[in-house]
Order: C-alpha cells, then structure tokens, then sequence
C-alpha cells in the first residue's frame, strides 16, 4: 500500500513544491519592486507635507508680525485663513472664522444697520469678476456687532486665468476717522 501511492506522489509533489517556488519567486518579483515604489511614494509625500507645513508655518510666522488684519477668502467666499491681527480687531478667533462666508459674518450690515447682500458687497463683486478692491474707508461688523471702520484692500487670487479666492488686509481706521472730525 505504501509503495505504489509514494511512487505516485511523489512525481506530483515535486511538482507541487515547483510550482509553489515558483509561484513565490514571480510573486516576490512583482511585489518587491511595488513595495519599494510605495515606500519611495510615502517618502516623497512626507517630505512634501513637511515642506507644506514649514511654509504655512513661515506664513503664519510673517502675517502674525503684521500691524494689518490679513484674511484670505475661498471661491465660495469662505474665510480660508485670518491672522492674529484680524483676529483681534473682529473679536473672532480663528477657530470660530474659518471656514464660514466673509460676506455674512463681518461685511453684510452697513454702519447704520442696514443689510448688504451678497450681491451689492463690493469685496465680493471684486472677487467674482477677477478685480482688485480698494477702500479707504469701508466697514466691517465685529463678532458681537459693532462696527469696525476700515481701510482694505483686497486682491483676486487667479489660478490658471480663474479667479479661485481673494486676499484681504485691512486696517483700523478708527482713529483717523475720530482726528479728521476734530479737525473739522
């Protein structure tokens, strides 16, 4: 009983050890190359991300020195980044900023109250045509409604010929106004 089913086995596991072998040699063959490709991938994004953090770093560095409040808007008109200065003038905290619509948090009422639509708001228009937009004396509502008088000016951000957000910087104008009426 031995003999004859050894002598029949044996040719058909030789071949199966082969055939494994060489199943796990092609495997290796395609997989290690793969593998090296994806660790090289990985790599390259991690120093990708690094670089990507130490220029927003630098960025955050730079505008966080300004004496002007510095926000940037989306095509969608919502606050993509804010400095510490616009921060501190509008009474937000960035936290509580981005991510929500420029236009209907701090430039959507005039001083006396009134609304503004999105349409008739002048940074805005400016942006959805590719224009730049100056102002010295314009207006913004801080976080719990007061108004803001302002000097901004804000500047199209333009992708590939498509206007894809704004940068703005502004400045308290508060004081000149308050010195040009005593002058009065």
């Amino acid at each position: 009983l031995d003999g004859p089913i050894i002598r029949l086995a044996w040719p058909l596991l030789v071949m199966l050890l082969v055939v494994g072998a060489s199943a796990i040699f092609l495997v290796r063959l395609q997989v290690v190359p793969l593998v090296r490709k994806l660790i090289s991938e990985i790599d390259e994004r991690r120093k990708a991300e690094a670089a990507l953090g130490q220029s927003r770093a630098e960025l955050a560095e730079i505008t966080a020195t300004l004496g002007e409040g510095v926000y940037v808007l989306d095509e969608r008109g919502n606050i993509t980044f804010v400095n510490p200065e616009a921060e501190r003038l509008l009474g937000w905290t960035a936290a509580e900023i981005l991510g929500r619509n420029g236009h209907d948090l701090i430039h959507h009422a005039r001083p006396d109250g009134t609304a503004v639509s999105s349409d008739e708001c002048p940074v805005h228009q400016a942006t959805r045509n590719g224009q730049p937009y100056r102002a010295l004396n314009d207006w913004f509502v801080r976080k719990y409604g007061s108004v803001l008088p302002v000097s901004i000016a804000s500047s199209p951000i333009i992708r590939d010929g498509r206007t894809v957000g704004a940068v703005a910087s502004f400045i308290d104008i508060t004081l000149r106004l308050s010195q040009d009426h005593t002058l009065r």
